[in-house]
Parts: C-alpha cells; structure tokens; sequence
C-alpha cells in the first residue's frame, strides 16, 4: 500500500503538467485562480509522495530479515490514494474548461474543408493534444490506470479503514487527552521532575 505513493504520484504529475500545458494554451496560466489549483494539485501530489517516503523511513526489520513499512502510515498513503486523484481529476477538469469534452476529433482537425476553421475556433494543435491528454487520463483509456486502479487496487478504501482502526493506539490518545484536560497526572511530567531533583 505504501508502494502507491511512488507510482500515483508520477502519474499524477504528468495531469498536472497537461494541466498546466491547457492553461498556458489558454493563455490563463497566469491568473491567480489557476495558478492556485496547480498548487493545489501539486500539494496533494507530494503529500502522497511524502506519506509514501514516511511509511517506508519508518520501516521496521523483521525477524526474517525483511523490512516491513510501517503499517499506520502504509494504509494512510494508500487512503488518501482513494480520494486524491479524483481531486486533482476535477480540477484539471476544470482547468480544461468545456473543451474537454466538446473538442472536435484531431482527424477532423486535418479535414481538408473543415481543418482551418477548426483550428481558427478551437486554437493551436498544442492545445487539442494537451486536451486529449487530460480527457485520456480523466475519462478514457487512461482513466483506468489512474483513477480505478487508485479506488480499488491494494484494497478498497474500506480495508484501509479498518486497518487504521485496528492498528492505531486509541487508548494512548484518550489518555493524552485526559492528561491535557487535568482528569488524570502527567505520569511523564512527573517522572522528569523527580529526575531533576
């Protein structure tokens, strides 16, 4: 599961490159909105990245010689793999603009009668190509790989859920919380000062 934080976010930045190639076409890439969901998409990129890196740093070896991620933040990445492509889906989506699903085929863009006033309407062939690139991997054969294999390859996101449940210490955080709250001693605190003295 850890293993998706390497793989997802290589394709993900090819999306936003395409993204960002539509924007530049467009003429737009410098308005704040979108140069705003860029980083959006790059945020969300590198943090599946980072939680990916972090489950494999905090790797543990195993009595047969192996290494094993840490199984907290393996599920983590691979949870957050099940909702933040589909995010950055929807705003190279939105970058794309209507023309993402009202682009005449590139075979009609050559027509020998029909080709120039294509183009005249529908811009460079950058563009359409750009265009292409993010239908492909937001709604085609791309989309497969990128968006399916996110939900359900390395289990469902519900597998990731009831890992996290089972895995985490939930009763070291209920009494962090009564320590903090004045319910119960700071056993640590207390510790620390007997030492001092």
């Amino acid at each position: 599961r850890a293993s998706y934080g390497g793989c997802k976010p290589g394709k993900l930045d090819v999306l936003i490159g395409a993204a960002d190639l539509v924007a530049r076409e467009h003429d737009v890439r410098r308005a704040s909105h979108v140069r705003d969901k860029l980083v959006e998409m790059a945020h969300l990129t590198e943090t599946i990245h980072g939680v990916g890196l972090a489950a494999s740093t905090k790797s543990a070896r195993h009595d047969s010689g192996i290494w094993q991620v840490d199984p907290i933040l393996a599920n983590v990445c691979k949870h957050n793999v099940t909702r933040v492509p589909y995010e950055i889906g929807r705003l190279a989506e939105d970058l794309a603009g209507g023309a993402l699903c009202t682009l005449p085929s590139l075979a009609d863009r050559q027509h020998p009668e029909l080709g120039d006033a294509l183009a005249e309407v529908f811009g460079s062939h950058a563009r359409a190509r750009a265009l292409r690139l993010l239908e492909s991997m937001t709604y085609g054969a791309g989309a497969v790989p990128l968006r399916i294999e996110c939900m359900h390859g390395g289990g469902s996101p519900q597998a990731q859920r009831i890992a996290l449940e089972r895995g985490l210490d939930w009763d070291a955080k209920v009494q962090r919380a009564r320590v903090l709250a004045g319910l119960d001693p700071d056993d640590e605190l207390a510790l620390a000062d007997d030492a001092a003295r």
